[in-house]
């Protein structure tokens, strides 16, 4: 049985370590073989999702699986008893990379309305080039846009675009949590595993009752679980910007608020939902922390009270 990354010496500044600079590998190594990293050689950013208010190993959530052989592929069903994934990227990226097929798994993927490969802004003929999947959206941000309120921002605006082009995406997650019964499990991923799954990740936990901790916890874990692949994701994400690790790109002002994994972040993301739909959650029986993911759910995603009730008992921990 894996610890728990709770017991890991200096968790905290590990996942504060800056995206420009390596965490020694026997740290790395220490972390992935623990709770709530899913320890399979080459996956990247497996984990299952925590909270103690969240039914335990329901969701998970991952990066790309394509590094992924077959034998471990199999054991997220055979083990982990996942038997949905959601496919969170653009076509671009499915091209690039495509979803691997896992026998007993069902496999989903709903374009976004503005179907993209990435998010950042960048030259559009380095775009056209690159092997790692290119926006096909003009509505994009970039490192300008986190300069400032430490990268508060910027995340509002992507993940304010996210909420608007996945809203089908994650209907059809929160489809899946109302109609099963919290028995089997299903695993969210995109590129990285960092914002499109980090923001789907945070609305489940709100939605749970998590508190403020866990949440900025589990979306800070993903320093670490992309550390074996950091240096290829920051190549994907300059390339995509037409620019190269060698030419100092990381140290352009927003750069690294860009790329970092800050619990702060989230947490104004779910701060600016209940500004925007807060007012919304005017059901007292689904209204709890956090209205604005409640109010999203009836005003965008177009479920009623009582169907949202039905998702937060299938998800709470018994």
């Amino acid at each position: 049985m894996s610890t728990s990354i709770n017991t890991q010496p200096g968790i905290t500044k590990l996942l504060e370590t800056p995206i420009q600079d390596a965490i020694p590998a026997d740290e790395v190594h220490a972390v992935l073989k623990s709770s709530p990293f899913i320890p399979i050689p080459k996956a990247l950013n497996l984990r299952t999702v925590i909270s103690p208010t969240l039914t335990p190993n329901l969701i998970f959530r991952s990066g790309t699986l394509s590094y992924l052989p077959q034998t471990s592929l199999n054991e997220l069903k055979e083990t982990h008893n996942i038997t949905t994934i959601f496919d969170l990227r653009g076509s671009k990226e499915r091209e690039k990379s495509a979803t691997p097929e896992i026998p007993g798994v069902k496999n989903v993927w709903v374009p976004s309305t503005e179907d993209f490969g990435s998010q950042v802004a960048g030259n559009e003929e380095s775009l056209n080039r690159d092997g790692y999947g290119r926006p096909s959206h003009r509505d994009h941000v970039g490192p300008a846009d986190f300069k400032e309120n430490g990268g508060k921002d910027g995340y509002v605006k992507l993940y304010a675009h996210f909420l608007e082009t996945h809203r089908k995406a994650y209907r059809g997650v929160f489809e899946t949590l109302r109609d099963g019964k919290g028995e089997e499990s299903i695993l969210l991923h995109c590129t990285a595993g960092k914002d499109r799954t980090g923001l789907i990740a945070a609305m489940i936990l709100a939605l749970a009752g998590a508190s403020k901790e866990d949440i900025t916890r589990d979306y800070t874990l993903t320093r670490i679980g992309i550390e074996p692949f950091r240096e290829y994701l920051l190549k994907a994400l300059l390339s995509q910007m037409g620019k190269t690790l060698e030419e100092g790109a990381l140290d352009e002002p927003g750069m690294q608020e860009l790329s970092g994994t800050k619990g702060d972040n989230i947490l104004a993301v779910l701060e600016w939902m209940d500004a925007k739909w807060g007012s919304d959650a005017n059901d007292l029986a689904v209204q709890k922390a956090y209205p604005g993911v409640v109010g999203y759910m009836i005003t965008e995603l177009d479920f009623p009270p009582e169907e949202i009730g039905r998702i937060r008992r299938n998800i709470s921990a018994k």
